[in-house]
């Protein structure tokens, strides 16, 4: 086990405000996005930093943030942050309202209220955290909370129990905290008397639950900034794992998007799964427009390069927690795989890796020999692998350097002909072994700039390097064995996300990706040796209500990826006509290529005449 206190738990809801500074590295540029002005909604899958990134906008995890990046990015928060947790049992809670209530809009009317008890909470929750800060003065958020005596604070909670209907037992914040929890009990008191008949809630003491969120979050902040004498002082609320949350709620906060609430005072950030249903039907006929309702801060790495200088840093922040003074490409040596050649020293030394007398020229003759379709492929462009330096720098480019991470695949997963005869037909033989994806950047690319993902992978790579004392690599196949556990624990999880399909059932999502994943590594291992084997596809009309719903859990959880054809500048709420790409972890598993290439439609890809004209392969979790 790694020693390494700031990343021994991987989910940011259960961290401190010191863990969560502590082990804090920004995405390229999202913290400075997300704190600008306005509305925010910020997409990404499961591990993706999103509660990290909301909590770093918070007063508390902020002030134990340092290092120079932090110095200059506080200069520029000008407003306050409430942090409204996403618990997953008080969000199950809502959702049962609509089992255990036959009453559809009681129990709307139940579910948003225990909804808005929960915003107040977290407002209050956060007057507390203020009051617990060091002293402002020479503080970057010393124009931004001041200290109050006790005759303010009982002037706010005054004004707080008559705008929410409360009655603390003395005006506190501690207590009004305390009254918006006996108000949850009250409303599971209502939820049980309405599923046994009675209907209470037209009850004159029930008015509280007719309180509309928004007028309470907007009279808060009023109320906090009129006594603490910062009347123009911006707040916004950030709302996590919105995804959990009831779709009454969800579509609530959405149409708020187009201007339910003061932009001028009161900017949300939203935490959302990179797919939702619910987010474009939130909006009126206009809809909301994200140039200007809001911006999108996607946490998704479509194109791995795009992801690379994040995770360099988090895993050189891990070896320097652990007190290694290395970096991660020291630790993991080099990829078998290359997503970019070395600088040349001159304009013939990087055709030269593809000479008979280096490893990589070695895998191109090896693959040469026993495939006729690589050969052709070769003789076509003119190439003579026996004679390698002859080749110019630009027809290298063109040739060799494009294929070099199929034919690596290609030669390694194919079994020698038979007498050395050159064939046809390649026959694919099963290797367990992931050490093929170890080494710097397959290892970082294997991650998709996933935080949790990383960290995962990482910690074991990282203590064992210190037991190395940073003299030597980790080994490739003490690599590969972090490559197996990952995957085992990711397919471990697809197995319990359902699958609507009768055919599917009991595996959840693992069969229908494991027919993607063995159709594209079908295609790459096919007959004729192709420079570009589809690794992507696009959902067509073709595709069944079943699948559609598969896709869009399945990008959720980040087995699927999202491949935009420009900049990502909104949420999914459809997956007709889209582009997507397997996890690059998923992608190890079924033997391909860590790349996009070209894509081919899902339906084409699934057909069962694609699959006859090529072998059949076996991606079972045994495999």
């Amino acid at each position: 086990m790694h020693e390494n206190p700031f990343f021994d738990t991987f989910n940011a809801k259960h961290k401190t405000d010191a863990e969560i500074a502590g082990s804090f590295v920004s995405p390229p540029n999202a913290l400075e996005r997300l704190i600008a002005k306005g509305h925010t909604v910020l997409s990404g899958p499961r591990g993706s930093g999103k509660t990290t990134l909301l909590k770093m906008l918070t007063l508390p995890a902020l002030q134990k943030w340092g290092g120079d990046e932090a110095a200059s990015l506080k200069q520029k928060i000008d407003f306050v942050s409430v942090f409204v947790a996403a618990d997953r049992s008080w969000h199950g809670q809502l959702n049962g309202l609509t089992k255990d209530v036959p009453d559809e809009s009681a129990a709307e009317l139940l579910g948003m209220s225990a909804f808005t008890t929960h915003i107040f909470k977290a407002i209050t929750a956060t007057f507390i955290d203020w009051e617990n800060l060091p002293q402002a003065e020479g503080q970057f958020y010393s124009n931004l909370v001041t200290k109050l005596d006790s005759r303010k604070e009982r002037d706010i909670c005054v004004h707080l129990a008559d705008l929410w209907l409360l009655k603390p037992r003395a005006y506190t914040f501690a207590e009004t905290r305390a009254a918006l929890s006996q108000r949850l009990a009250q409303i599971g008191i209502l939820r049980n008397q309405l599923k046994f008949g009675n209907s209470p809630l037209s009850n004159e003491d029930n008015k509280y639950l007719f309180v509309d969120y928004r007028e309470g979050m907007r009279g808060a902040a009023d109320i906090h900034n009129h006594v603490s004498g910062l009347e123009t002082r911006r707040w916004s609320f950030l709302f996590d794992e919105m995804e959990v949350a009831p779709s009454f709620v969800q579509e609530s906060l959405f149409s708020d998007l187009r201007g339910e609430v003061d932009k001028l005072k009161i900017n949300y950030k939203l935490a959302l799964a990179p797919f939702n249903k619910n987010f474009r039907s939130s909006f009126d006929d206009r809809g909301a427009s994200h140039t200007h309702d809001y911006s999108h801060i996607d946490l998704s790495f479509a194109r791995k390069e795009n992801g690379y200088d994040f995770s360099r840093r988090l895993c050189n922040l891990m070896l320097l927690q652990a007190g290694i003074n290395a970096e991660v490409e020291t630790m993991l040596g080099t990829s078998y795989f290359a997503f970019e050649d070395d600088d040349a020293v001159d304009q013939n030394s990087a055709v030269k890796k593809y000479s008979s007398t280096k490893p990589l020229g070695r895998i191109f003759q090896s693959l040469s020999e026993k495939d006729a379709s690589f050969q052709a492929y070769l003789n076509l462009r003119g190439i003579d692998l026996s004679n390698i330096e002859e080749l110019d720098e630009k027809s290298a480019a063109k040739t060799l350097r494009k294929v070099r991470n199929i034919v690596v695949l290609r030669e390694y997963f194919s079994r020698p002909s038979k007498a050395g005869l050159q064939i046809e037909q390649l026959n694919s033989r099963s290797r367990k072994s992931y050490i093929l994806y170890s080494g710097n950047p397959s290892m970082l690319a294997l991650t998709e700039g996933n935080p949790r993902s990383l960290i995962n992978l990482f910690a074991p790579l990282v203590a064992e390097y210190k037991q190395l004392e940073g003299k030597q690599t980790v080994s490739g196949a003490r690599q590969a064995d972090e490559i197996q556990k990952a995957i085992r624990v990711m397919r471990s999880l697809l197995k319990t996300v359902p699958h609507r399909s009768r055919k599917y059932q009991g595996r959840g999502l693992l069969p229908f990706l494991d027919a993607i994943g063995s159709a594209l590594h079908r295609g790459l291992m096919s007959t004729k040796f192709s420079d570009q084997p589809p690794l992507s596809f696009r959902v067509d009309h073709g595709v069944n209500a079943d699948d559609l719903s598969a896709i869009g859990k399945a990008l959720n959880i980040g087995a699927l990826v999202y491949v935009p054809d420009q900049d990502s500048e909104d949420i999914l709420s459809n997956v007709v006509g889209n582009r997507f790409r397997l996890n690059y972890l998923l992608a190890a598993h079924y033997k391909l290529p860590l790349s996009l290439d070209r894509e081919i439609s899902l339906t084409t890809l699934l057909s069962p005449q694609t699959g006859n004209r090529q072998a059949k392969l076996d991606f079972s979790d045994e495999n």
